[in-house]
C-alpha cells in the first residue's frame, strides 16, 4: 500500500515496491528484508517511514533473529511500547500509523503487522483504534478493534511509523 501511495505509474510503482522491499533494490533472497525491524530501519533510512516508537512507555529490544532458514542468525535492536504503557505513547500515534507487534519467541522480531486508524475523532483514545490487518485464518483484510488483538495475542508490545510522502511522485 505503501509503494502504491507513493507512486504516479506504473514504473514508479515497480520501482518504489522494489525499493520499500528490497535493499538497494536488488530483487533477491539475501537483500529481501524479511524482518520486519529490518524492513523499518530500512524505510526510515530512504525517507519512505518515519518511526515514533521511541518515546513515553517505550524501551529497546536487543534480539538475536534467526529463524528464517537459509539466512545468518544476527543481532538487532529496536523500540517497543509494552500494551500496558500504549496509552502514553498516544501522542505519537496518529490514524493510519503503520504497527508492528513485537515477538514474544525467539529469533523472531515481530509477528504481525497491520494499520491503525482511530474510530473516532474527537479527542481519540487508545481504545478508539481500529486495526487493519490481512488474516490468513479469514483470507483477506479485516478491520479489529486493537483492544481486542491485543488480548487475544501474547507479544512483548508494539512498534510503530508513519508513511510519508515522497519529495516527488515517480
Amino acid at each position: 500500500m505503501i509503494a502504491l501511495a507513493r507512486s504516479r505509474s506504473n514504473k514508479g510503482f515497480l520501482d518504489e515496491l522494489t525499493n520499500t522491499r528490497y535493499k538497494n533494490g536488488k530483487i533477491n533472497w539475501p537483500s529481501r528484508l524479511h524482518y520486519f525491524s529490518d524492513w523499518m530501519k530500512h524505510n526510515e533510512e530512504r525517507g519512505a517511514i518515519r518511526i515514533h516508537t521511541q518515546g513515553a512507555g517505550s524501551h529497546a529490544i536487543d534480539k538475536t533473529v534467526g529463524l528464517i532458514e537459509g539466512l545468518r542468525r544476527r543481532h538487532v535492536r529496536f523500540h517497543i511500547v509494552p500494551r500496558k504503557k500504549i496509552q502514553l505513547a498516544r501522542p505519537r500515534l496518529p490514524s493510519g500509523s503503520i504497527v508492528a507487534f513485537a515477538s514474544v519467541r525467539s529469533k523472531l522480531d515481530f509477528f504481525h503487522t497491520g494499520f491503525l486508524f482511530y474510530d473516532s475523532q474527537a479527542r481519540p483514545s487508545i481504545d478508539d483504534l481500529i486495526l487493519y490487518q490481512a488474516q490468513k485464518n479469514a483470507g483477506k483484510v479485516i478491520a479489529e478493534p486493537l483492544p481486542e488483538f491485543l488480548k487475544l495475542n501474547r507479544m512483548k508490545g508494539i512498534a510503530f511509523a508513519t508513511p510519508m510522502r515522497p519529495s516527488r511522485l515517480k
